[in-house]
């Protein structure tokens, strides 16, 4: 009996960024073509924006020490506002992870966090946007210190929820795509355990995947269907 294999591999062309905290899994989608045929399309759950704080103060320890306090203000302001969230963890993209402090004998020491902003129904990235560089501009920088904000980016909160109703919709397109090619042989899935993956689709729409690997057994028996 002849055997021939049909070999898919499903590969995503950049990774999500993840924040790991230690009751929040919020992912970061990234930007590019899309790279693989079954996905899920949802609404991000918030607007990330990175948020840089730097102080030209010649003294490194007074530096420190007022970049600490930027900070802290912004956090404590940031509490008073319930639709915002102020990320401090390390973040990652892939599988290495950055440090959230960075400083050089030679320039401002800079501390780098994240804004999250939840988005509202039927809201946009430019529409949250605004209430962010809002709530920023209404802060008083202490002393030599100084912000920026990075580029804007949709967020999902633990995309891992998504994974049922991934695996179900793969389950379906597996059976046809089977069936299209007319093919009775053996399936083999490979990364179905891999993270579920966030790829931002347009200014509100996030696309959920997962990288995996589909060979399917062609067998004699086979009626391979030609358009």
């Amino acid at each position: 009996m002849k055997k021939m294999l049909f070999f898919i591999a499903l590969i995503p062309l950049l990774a999500s960024q993840t924040f790991a905290g230690s009751n929040t899994n919020f992912v970061i989608a990234f930007t590019g073509a899309k790279s693989t045929a079954t996905s899920l399309i949802k609404k991000a759950d918030y607007l990330s924006v990175p948020l840089t704080i730097s102080s030209k103060q010649k003294d490194p320890s007074e530096r420190f020490a007022e970049i600490r306090k930027a900070q802290d203000l912004i956090i404590s302001q940031a509490l008073k506002h319930p639709d915002l969230l102020v990320h401090k963890g390390a973040i990652s993209l892939s599988p290495r992870p950055t440090s959230k402090l960075s400083y050089s004998s030679g320039g401002s020491s800079k501390a780098r966090f994240h804004l999250l902003t939840k988005m509202k129904k039927d809201e946009d990235v430019y529409e949250s946007a605004i209430r962010v560089r809002q709530f920023i501009a209404a802060i008083e920088m202490p002393g030599k210190s100084t912000q920026a904000l990075g580029q804007l980016q949709l967020a999902v909160d633990n995309p891992e929820r998504y994974r049922k109703e991934l695996l179900e919709k793969i389950s379906r397109d597996v059976a046809f795509i089977k069936s299209s090619i007319g093919t009775k042989g053996k399936t083999f899935i490979k990364g179905l355990e891999r993270p579920v993956l966030v790829r931002q689709v347009d200014d509100r729409n996030v696309e959920l995947f997962i990288h995996y690997e589909l060979t399917i057994e062609m067998s004699s028996q086979s009626n391979p269907r030609v358009p």
